[in-house]
């Protein structure tokens, strides 16, 4: 499946599916989260708003653009406060909005799968590809620059054949500022 870094599953080996080949393995993600209050300002992926939470989701490779990362300086900062009925009120006595006061992010990378093997019409079915490689930073620190993001993309699973030689093929590797996750590996005939 697209973005999850599973594995394609390895062909059958019964008669009636004698040609078939591995399954494709998925390709890889990134993902990035941190609080949406003003203190990271960033483009990049697909944005959406979880919650108090902003997230970029990288499907494919891109750059993830810091404009402006500082941490709030409770409670002078604006960011800290909230109006009600005409009244501005600072967050530690209405409680919201929060805000951490760092850069800090969430960060989830995720490597392509392997392709399934492909069926060997002499030696039997083929193993699925391995998952790819998973790599989660909950703190991940954040300032103004350029991130480029590497996704894995999908790799295709081995062809049938008469021999032992339908690998799939080993999924690609998926990155984001030092974090490396690599790509599972293809599976095989016996």
């Amino acid at each position: 499946a697209p973005n999850t870094g599973g594995g394609g599953g390895g062909a059958l080996t019964n008669a009636a599916e004698a040609s078939q080949a591995g399954g494709n393995g998925g390709s890889g993600v990134v993902i990035i989260s941190y609080p949406n209050n003003g203190t990271i300002t960033a483009t990049g992926g697909t944005i959406t708003i979880s919650g108090i939470y902003k997230v970029h989701k990288f499907t494919s490779g891109g750059t993830f653009q810091v404009t402006a990362a500082s941490a709030a300086s409770c409670p002078s900062d604006p960011r800290c406060s909230t109006t009600v009925n005409g009244n501005v009120r600072s967050s530690f006595s209405v409680g919201a909005p929060t805000t951490n006061g760092t850069t800090n992010a969430e960060v989830l990378v995720v490597g392509g799968g392997g392709g399934g093997g492909g069926n060997c019409n002499t030696c039997g079915g083929g193993g699925g590809g391995g998952a790819g490689g998973l790599v989660y930073a909950n703190a991940s620190s954040i300032s103004a620059g350029t991130y480029p993001v590497t996704v894995g993309g999908a790799v295709p699973g081995g062809a049938n054949s008469n021999s032992a030689t339908g690998q799939g093929a080993n999924g690609n590797n998926s990155s984001l500022n030092g974090l490396l996750a690599i790509g599972g590996g293809g599976g095989r005939p016996p």
